[in-house]
């Protein structure tokens, strides 16, 4: 079994995200879009698509954030992470917001996949903000996970 991680914030090793800005989050699962001219991401936007290498997390107004598997605003990607977490996805239709702005659950449709040892998880569920080990999970359906 693989030790829990000492880091509160993933890393991203490699990724592509393919959408005009990057999602974040901070530990509580606040939510932080930066737009590809934004000075903290302007250097990794490639044309027509996010390309990160060692990434993160990184320091915004007051507080640090990380890249989240969950781009909310992304049609298709990649982001190999470190701890051990590799996430792929493919979405025909973004997740809507309610009137609240809050996601709607299974709004959105595509395929998500994950494989690894460690799954951040930036609200904390059970008190944690790492679900793992062994995590594997494929979704053709209507949900990120």
């Amino acid at each position: 079994m693989k030790e829990y991680p000492k880091v509160d914030y993933p890393t991203v090793i490699e990724g592509k995200i393919y959408a005009q800005s990057i999602r974040f989050e901070t530990i509580g699962a606040e939510e932080l879009f930066l737009d590809r001219l934004h000075p903290l991401v302007r250097n990794k936007w490639a044309g027509d698509h996010f390309h990160l290498e060692n990434f993160g997390p990184i320091q915004y107004d007051g507080k640090t954030w990380g890249v989240t598997h969950m781009q909310k605003q992304s049609k298709k990607g990649y982001l190999k992470m470190s701890p051990d977490c590799f996430h792929w996805w493919y979405f025909l239709r973004q997740q809507k917001k309610n009137s609240e702005g809050g996601y709607i659950p299974g709004s959105e449709l595509g395929k998500y996949f994950r494989w690894g040892t460690w799954r951040w998880d930036a609200e904390g569920t059970n008190g944690k903000h790492w679900m793992g080990p062994g995590s594997y999970y494929i979704n053709f359906s209507l949900h990120w996970d």
